[in-house]
């Protein structure tokens, strides 16, 4: 199985971002929860856990020390039963966070990913390391699903 979908809502940069990452990958991405498109109406916390609860699991791209918007969320995947992984941006490196990334797509054979994350006010640097973050874990996808072998870390 492999990656086949980003989603979130696109009102963060970092949310920005990975929606810009797979479109340029050409990975398809969405705004809208599948299942759930009759209700496009709602507020952004409520389609964030549309999100959570129809994706196969969530990257949380955080600013530390943690708000109440990005606490609320994790509780949610925990309450959801969805795995994640946080990665606070300005403290991990693109290696990192491309290896943490997979580890979660392979381990929990994750086809629809939610990405979650910071504003692109809370610091300078959310866009372009969470657009690059993603460009590396679609690219590797990509070539793994057009080799047919087994995903690999570097």
């Amino acid at each position: 199985m492999m990656l086949q979908l980003i989603m979130n809502a696109g009102k963060s940069g970092a949310e920005q971002a990975a929606l810009d990452a797979a479109r340029d990958c050409t990975l398809p991405c969405t705004t809208i929860a599948p299942h759930d498109s009759e209700k496009l109406a709602l507020p952004y916390e409520k389609k964030r856990e549309l999100h959570i609860r129809h994706s196969d699991g969530t990257i949380f791209f955080i600013h530390l020390p943690l708000s109440e918007r990005t606490r609320r969320p994790i509780e949610l995947c925990k309450i959801h039963g969805r795995p994640h992984t946080i990665l606070p941006v300005g403290r991990v490196n693109l290696r990192f966070a491309v290896n943490e990334i997979r580890t979660l797509i392979l381990k929990h054979k994750i086809e629809h990913l939610h990405v979650s994350g910071a504003q692109q006010s809370e610091s300078p640097e959310t866009y372009p390391f969470v657009y690059s973050v993603m460009g590396e874990v679609i690219d590797k996808n990509l070539v793994d699903s057009m080799q047919g072998s087994r995903p690999f870390l570097f």
